[in-house]
């Protein structure tokens, strides 16, 4: 948990604007994949990401990280928003780099 911990808290926002790999997955209640992405994209607030269910619905929201939890605002409005402990997530092993937090932006 604490090497998730640390790998989510140091990477600069100029790094992840520069590259198109995912930083962090984790499975979802309807069977498929939350994938947080290094891509600003169209978010005023953090970088894209996406969930997936087995049927093959998606969803896009942006995504960024606080003390404790990964918050994402889906597309759908900001008033529609989750709320992810870091200990659910995977870490892409190809990079040790820290997602953004909304401070940082």
């Amino acid at each position: 948990m604490k090497k998730l911990l640390v790998a989510l808290a140091f990477v600069s926002t100029a790094a992840y604007g520069q590259s198109n790999e995912w930083v962090a997955r984790a499975p979802n209640r309807a069977g498929g994949q939350m994938v947080l992405l290094s891509i600003k994209g169209s978010c005023k607030t953090g970088l894209r990401m996406y969930t997936a269910a087995s049927t093959g619905n998606m969803s896009w929201g942006c995504w960024f990280t606080t003390d404790t939890h990964v918050m994402v605002f889906w597309d759908e409005g900001e008033t529609r928003n989750s709320a992810f402990e870091y200990g659910m997530w995977e870490i892409n092993p190809a990079t040790d780099r820290k997602p953004p937090t909304r401070h940082s932006m």
